[in-house]
């Protein structure tokens, strides 16, 4: 690998905040922890204690609501639910992924050696995945947004949405001061050409929205979307944190940066199409059908990783008996 592609700063950079908020969590009194942290301190512990009860990701069946009494309750999955609402199907746009080897599988391996090294402290060591990896380490340190929480679960009540965040950071460059300095960070990975392509509209199946339906069918604008119920998801389930949230876009060539732009209205019908989802017998079969699409999508990337690494390891035993 390129030396340039290494990071730029010892991996403990990228894990020191997390390890300082689950091991020295506020007390009552004089809280020991740096005063840039006043947010992410309030974040991490009200997530952890969030009033409705705790929210789980469930392999290939969405999420577990643990409510306070001890009940437990499915809530949908975000992805698969925007899907059903507003696309209705895979977008004909190629990326250019599989040009350059991209696949959802190694998107997984992204996030998956992210939560290792920001949750845990383990270094990453997939030799598959570790250059993006580190790229997008020195884009986090080159811009000053240091994390300190990855693939963190999280839900909303009213729209019954739950969906896992992939990094919450502390953007340095913010006067924490005056506004709160944490960022959502959405991460895409294999989006390489036509991010901005269009094939046909937006649906909106319940309310027949005309903002919705004016909105072009991109790649970008399906993101967009995510992280703007996403954000929402946050703020308004877990007082309000977040300074902005933002897409990652990380690509083979280039990491760039999408913020989060609040359109009030937009959102108002994003919201409403969301809760309203269900009062359609033909809106929901086709979510129910949606979602056991991509639950069969699941398994079937799964299956396929495993193998990929089982030939991996088997190459790397003939290349040293050679």
């Amino acid at each position: 690998m390129d030396r340039m592609n290494r990071p730029i700063i010892g991996y403990d950079w990228f894990s020191e905040l997390h390890m300082l908020l689950r091991h020295f969590p506020p007390n009552r009194g004089k809280n020991p922890l740096p005063p840039e942290l006043h947010y992410a301190t309030h974040a991490y512990q009200f997530m952890h204690h969030a009033k409705h009860g705790r929210i789980r990701l469930m392999p290939f069946s969405g999420f577990e609501l643990t409510q306070p009494n001890e009940d437990t309750i499915h809530v949908d999955g975000l992805t698969s639910e925007l899907h059903a609402i507003f696309f209705g199907r895979q977008l004909r746009v190629a990326t250019g992924a599989a040009k350059y080897g991209g696949s959802s599988s190694r998107g997984c391996k992204i996030d998956q050696q992210l939560k290792a090294l920001v949750n845990d402290n383990v270094v990453p060591n997939d030799p598959l995945v570790k250059e993006y990896v580190d790229r997008f380490l020195n884009f986090l340190y080159v811009n000053r947004l240091k994390p300190f929480w990855t693939q963190v679960p999280v839900y909303n009540a009213k729209m019954l949405l739950a969906t896992t965040i992939d990094l919450f950071v502390i953007d340095l460059t913010i006067d924490h001061t005056q506004h709160s300095n944490i960022l959502n960070l959405q991460l895409k990975s294999g989006f390489d050409e036509n991010y901005n392509r269009s094939d046909g509209c937006l649906k909106s199946p319940v309310c027949n929205s005309e903002i919705i339906r004016a909105i072009p069918d991109t790649h970008s604008n399906r993101h967009m979307i995510q992280n703007m119920v996403e954000h929402l998801i946050v703020q308004k389930e877990y007082g309000a944190p977040l300074h902005n949230s933002e897409i990652v876009v990380l690509s083979e060539n280039l990491i760039s940066r999408h913020p989060l732009l609040h359109d009030i209205e937009l959102e108002q019908h994003i919201v409403r199409e969301i809760k309203l989802r269900k009062t359609t017998t033909k809106c929901e079969m086709h979510i129910q059908q949606v979602r056991a699409d991509y639950a069969r999508k699941a398994v079937i990337n799964k299956i396929i990783s495993k193998k990929k690494d089982t030939i991996n390891k088997c190459a790397k035993v003939l290349q040293k008996k050679h």
